[in-house]
């Protein structure tokens, strides 16, 4: 008996121990021959807190696979150039005059702001933002109620500046800032807010004719005033000034160069030369180096640069041409402004530079990458386990918004931990722990990592740079004591109110199926066990046969049989290293099998895949240990499946002739994103005869440019040829069924006995657009509009929607 629950201090501080039978009379019990009183008591300590020791590692989670995700890399504004873009875009930019939104003293009217924000939401991109008042060689922004007040003006080459000493501006841009952040702080269509509002496009300078006399017309106070009134309006959403301004570092803003690259390092960057004014000396003489651990770095690559510097001939690291990249690394920049490589056609970008700018632009900001998940029985939960996963930042800069890491499985809610966001600088990492994860083959056969932000679009999820999708797919084995003896383990083993079953170790309980003789005593503790590693104790090696039916599991864990990899790809080969006890002998038709784990109840059938020990499903011959390759060139290990094994969670059975299972290990197969033809495609026409390739023809640079700008049919006879981007959809990335490239071919009529075809991106300024998405009808190998421009079409079909 004692005082309180069970392993609590108020139990153990007064446990008394006592002697009871039916047979005596209560008034006179059986009394211990020690002390005074008929029960002894005693006072126990708490046990010490005790961390589960992992019983399985996984380290190999996907190869490093750069992603564009959501609030990051270069981006364009929808008034330059109108989408859909050819290039991969996560963000779009808007300059917005202050005059658009401000109607008056205090008054506002945001339409003009909301139908920018609406449409950048419709293709699920956020927002970039900056409002001005004086934008060279255009018309004054500055409100019309300040102008008709008397607002005085500056004249310089190009426009006019307004006074920034007049009081009643300086009240209007407080009225506007407190409105603006109380509409829109935290707004989810809103990635990051550029000050502006002060200077020539809102830059914060007047510089002209570098005279000095134009340099000035900004007092300090009143960008001062402007930061403060920032800092209050907004908690949310990050802010940016064009340089670093003192009480702006101090508050904690982001920076924006608007001349990256050009004149953002100097030094040995700038090809020798030192130039005090530049971004980056600027930044590190205000001693606000650090600024981007917690707020972002964004800007414009310089404009007469974008055409330049991904080119073979761009000259880096000389005066005024840095090398983007060292410009990144340094400044830790985000995202960046480039109108340029959203161009198409004559006047935009070749291959070889969109495929470099693709590889920056996934460069830009943070990535993230899981190295390592551990699973360790419950201390807590009986029937549980704990998993932990370490995540590691391996970007330039971090996320600026919550972000959480989420574990999903079969027959549990989602959970979510937070976090993830304080992960700052490359090669930091940070571990978290997800507990009581059921202990079920259901739910551990197929664990999904994946990452959660409250203002990213569900449509547009922040990723992992490792692998293929969005979530990672992990399979962990039950707990060694489970998935050899579901059912064998005596509660009575340890107090049921202090240790779960599923901790109780191996060799202190009997497992109902072994002789009772063959099992010596082991007082050993559960702490000091390595169950991954440790030979199995029951049955007892010397009663151990291969032909006995009783327990179908020999060895606690895998440790008889193992896959190189967790998680493979589509088509990758299975390398499978096995072994056998010492104590059993091999059979000469003893096999590998790879069963599906989806479906348990089908072991120990017919497996999906198998090899005998000695390396082929027709041999005959005794292994002891050896190594198994499941692959192509091994076309006779087919049984319920053909060689590649189909996307999912499978379980390998090193297995006698009577399917007696010695060990197992579980892994899965990634989805296959889909696979090229045999055949070949269309490289050109020319004389109405057409070049023909084999998708393997397709390497290198001959990639991007191929499947982008080669997209024409050809038929000869009753056989269509296809364009890379329908024969070779895995080369060319085209998998996605509303996989849509604006230089795509659709038939519109015919014309002197050819096809008349319009492109998916003419098809977006057409007002027949209606029609031709409705058209069923095609010809010369060319499919509809509906066929192969699905996202521009979804606006008839529904189909292919952002949204959806």
């Amino acid at each position: 008996v004692c005082g309180g629950p069970p392993a609590a201090a108020a139990c153990l501080g007064r446990v008394s121990l006592g002697l009871e039978s039916p047979q005596a009379y209560p008034e006179r019990p059986i009394e211990f021959a020690q002390g005074d009183g008929g029960e002894v008591k005693v006072a126990l300590p708490s046990p010490p807190s005790r961390k589960p020791v992992p019983y399985h590692s996984v380290e190999d989670l996907g190869a490093p696979r750069p992603r564009i995700g959501p609030l990051k890399g270069f981006l364009t504004s929808p008034g330059w150039r109108r989408p859909p873009y050819g290039f991969p875009s996560s963000l779009e930019y808007y300059y917005v005059g202050l005059d658009q939104v401000m109607v008056g003293e205090d008054r506002f009217d945001w339409g003009p702001l909301e139908t920018r924000l609406d449409d950048s939401a419709s293709r699920k991109c956020h927002v970039v933002l900056r409002f001005f008042m004086d934008y060279p060689t255009q018309k004054t922004a500055v409100p019309q109620h300040l102008i008709d007040g008397g607002l005085a003006f500056n004249d310089y080459y190009g426009g006019k500046s307004p006074d920034y000493k007049d009081a009643n501006l300086a009240a209007a841009l407080d009225q506007f800032i407190t409105a603006f952040g109380k509409k829109y702080d935290g707004d989810v269509r809103l990635g990051f807010v550029q000050v502006g509002l002060l200077g020539f496009w809102g830059e914060w300078h007047t510089y002209t004719d570098g005279s000095g006399l134009t340099e000035n017309w900004i007092p300090k106070s009143l960008k001062d005033a402007v930061v403060t009134q920032f800092d209050a309006a907004f908690d949310t959403t990050p802010l940016q000034t064009r340089v670093p301004w003192p009480t702006a570092m101090t508050a904690g803003f982001g920076l924006h160069d608007d001349s990256f690259a050009h004149s953002t390092l100097d030094g040995e960057a700038n090809g020798g030369v030192k130039k005090g004014w530049f971004f980056w000396p600027g930044v590190e003489s205000a001693v606000a180096a650090n600024f981007w651990r917690s707020s972002p770095m964004g800007g414009e690559l310089r404009p007469e640069l974008q055409s330049q510097i991904f080119k073979d001939d761009y000259p880096a690291n000389t005066e005024f041409h840095q090398d983007f990249d060292l410009c990144v690394n340094v400044t830790h920049a985000s995202y960046m402004l480039n109108a340029y490589i959203f161009l198409e056609g004559e006047t935009g970008p070749g291959a070889v530079e969109i495929e470099r700018a693709e590889a920056a632009s996934a460069a830009m900001g943070y990535s993230f990458r899981v190295t390592l998940v551990e699973v360790a029985e419950s201390a807590a939960t009986a029937g549980a386990v704990d998993i932990s996963v370490t995540v590691v930042q391996t970007g330039v800069a971090p996320f600026y918004y919550p972000l959480d890491l989420t574990l999903e499985c079969a027959g549990m809610a989602r959970r979510e931990l937070p976090g993830v966001e304080t992960i700052v600088a490359e090669e930091e990492c940070r571990t978290f722990s997800f507990a009581d994860v059921p202990a079920s083959s259901e739910c551990l056969g197929e664990v999904r990592i994946g990452l959660s932000s409250p203002h990213v679009y569900p449509e547009r999820p922040v990723e992992f740079a490792q692998g293929y999708g969005s979530k990672i797919l992990v399979p962990l084995p039950l707990p060694p004591l489970v998935s050899q003896h579901p059912t064998s383990v005596a509660p009575t083993a340890a107090p049921p109110t202090t240790s779960a079953p599923t901790t109780v170790a191996p060799t202190t309980t009997a497992p109902t199926t072994a002789a009772p003789t063959t099992e010596a005593p082991n007082t050993a503790s559960p702490t000091t066990l390595a169950p991954i590693t440790a030979a199995p104790t029951t049955p007892a090696p010397t009663t151990m046969t291969p032909t006995t039916t009783a327990p179908t599991t020999l060895a606690p864990t895998t440790s008889y049989v193992s896959a190189d990899k967790l998680v493979y790809d589509y088509g990758e080969s299975i390398k499978v290293t096995f072994s056998y006890p010492k104590a059993m002998k091999p059979k000469k038709k003893d096999f590998v099998g790879i069963y599906d784990n989806a479906h348990p109840e089908n072991r120990p059938g017919q497996p999906a895949l198998s090899l005998r020990t000695c390396n082929s499903q027709s041999c005959s011959k005794k292994v002891s240990n050896g190594i198994l390759v499941f692959g192509p060139d091994n076309p006779d290990e087919g049984k319920e499946q053909d060689w590649p094994l189909a996307a999912g969670a499978y379980r390998l059975y090193l297995s006698t002739k009577k399917k007696q299972t010695i060990g197992h290990a579980d892994f899965s197969v990634a989805a296959a994103p889909c696979s090229d033809d045999s055949g070949k495609f269309v490289l050109k026409l020319k004389n109405g005869k057409a070049t023909l390739k084999p998708c393997s023809w397709l390497t290198g640079n001959k990639i991007s440019r191929t499947c982008r700008k080669k997209v024409d049919y050809y038929v000869d006879g009753s056989k269509t040829f296809e364009p890379s981007q329908v024969a070779c959809p895995f080369t060319c990335d085209s998998c996605d069924p509303c996989y849509e490239n604006p230089m795509s071919k659709f038939y519109k009529s015919t014309k002197n006995g050819q096809a008349n075809t319009k492109t998916c991106s003419s098809l977006t300024k057409t007002k027949d657009i209606d029609k031709y998405c409705k058209e069923t009808q095609s010809k010369f190998g060319y499919p509809t509009a509906g066929e192969v421009c699905p996202v521009t079409c979804s606006v008839v079909t529904g189909v292919c929607s952002l949204a959806n």
